[in-house]
């Protein structure tokens, strides 16, 4: 599996859960989101929970942008990255990534037309394959995010 398509897909579905503001400081509703995909090449399936809970799934519009497709709605969302990290062990052919960022939900349709929302997020990747040139024999990704979000 050729790294830069790994760090491209992981980068471009991005979310995690870190914390945000200070307790008590809001009576904001905060939304929690967890990603999960068995593939690299998606589609990752999406738990939404919080004043949204759904079940959908993410698909890439472009590096920084996503869309969660709900049953009753649409959120898109906006992210970039903070920090990033990625190891390959060559003898046990196995390659981990982490990423934080930031997300910002900047625009919604049907049931959540009017959506805003902001937060941080964290991703974890794991897989192995020995042929950098090649798709992974296994992959596993997890992304967790959370922040406020106004309805």
């Amino acid at each position: 599996m050729k790294c830069r398509a790994l760090f491209s897909f992981v980068a471009i579905v991005a979310m995690g859960a870190v914390g945000t503001g200070v307790a008590g400081a809001s009576s904001t509703p905060t939304e929690y989101f967890t990603a999960v995909s068995t593939s690299e090449a998606g589609p990752a399936t999406v738990v939404a929970s919080g004043p949204i809970s759904a079940v959908g799934t993410d698909t890439v519009l472009g590096n920084h942008r996503d869309a969660f497709v709900f049953p009753d709605g649409t959120l898109t969302i906006r992210h970039e990255p903070l920090t990033r990290s990625q190891k390959f062990d060559a003898r046990s052919c196995t390659f981990t990534f982490k990423e934080t960022g930031t997300y910002v939900i900047a625009k919604g349709s049907g049931a959540y037309a009017h959506v805003t929302g902001s937060g941080k997020y964290k991703v974890f990747a794991v897989g192995t394959g020995c042929d950098e040139n090649q798709p992974p024999t296994s992959f596993a990704q997890t992304i967790q995010a959370h922040g406020p979000i106004t309805l």
